[in-house]
């Protein structure tokens, strides 16, 4: 990574920051659904314990809809709080932030 930094700096680049990309998610999801697919051919036994892999392939699906829905929520808010005009934009993030976390009962939000 600082290698990269440092091309990019050589090259006159502007530098970016890290993007995340959940391949961890994407492999393992690909992975069960493999697993579900070979099992489909073989025994029933085998079947039973496909079908117990199957809730963690859906778990994760959910989560990942619940993260997407909370941050589409979040950026509701910030969106609100920024039309009004009156704040920065790290204190409309922090402020948005907030207003969602509280909604979902997660009060244990730092007060500084």
């Amino acid at each position: 990574m600082i290698q990269n930094l440092e091309t990019t700096m050589r090259s006159g680049g502007v530098p970016q920051a890290p993007q995340f990309r959940p391949s961890t998610v994407t492999s393992s999801h690909s992975a069960a659904a493999t697993t579900v697919k070979t099992s489909s051919s073989t025994n029933s036994s085998t079947r039973g314990e496909a079908q117990k892999s199957s809730p963690n392939v859906i778990a994760g699906n959910l989560l990942s809809d619940a993260h997407d829905n909370v941050q589409d929520e979040i950026i509701k808010e910030f969106v609100a709080i920024m039309a009004i005009g009156t704040m920065r934009v790290s204190e409309a993030a922090a402020l948005g932030t907030k207003r969602v976390m509280q909604r979902y009962g997660h009060t244990a939000v730092s007060q500084n």
